[in-house]
């Protein structure tokens, strides 16, 4: 669990076993990463899993380790856009309706979104 996020990322468990989850099963990943008690080595064999996802980008293990947030937030960024790792739902989508609106109701809504 990641309570706060600059703090729980410096040790590399919360984003090997991120790697793990979010992976497709046949991408090769583990939690090899775990193994390192030095947290340098660690961070960098949690990249070079990362990098098997095609996503070592925008950290580098010193950036991991001294919890560089805007870094590691692409970084996560980065990992999520490629692989979300979310589930297609089956079926319809309970209360999933298409909205009619009116041309003064979408013109309404643009200004409020502005």
């Amino acid at each position: 669990r990641c309570n706060n996020f600059q703090g729980d990322i410096t040790d590399s468990e919360i984003y090997t076993h991120l790697l793990k989850q979010i992976a497709p099963t046949d991408a090769g990943i583990t939690l090899e990463a775990l193994r390192e008690s030095n947290h340098l080595e660690r961070a960098e064999l949690m990249l070079q899993q990362a990098a098997k996802l095609g996503c070592r980008s925008f950290v580098t293990p010193s950036d991991v380790v001294n919890g560089i947030y805007k870094l590691n937030l692409a970084f996560v960024a980065n990992l999520f856009n490629n692989h979300p790792s979310l589930d297609l739902p089956e079926g319809e989508i309970e209360g999933l309706e298409t909205l009619e609106e009116t041309r003064e109701e979408k013109s309404k809504n643009y200004y409020l979104f502005l």
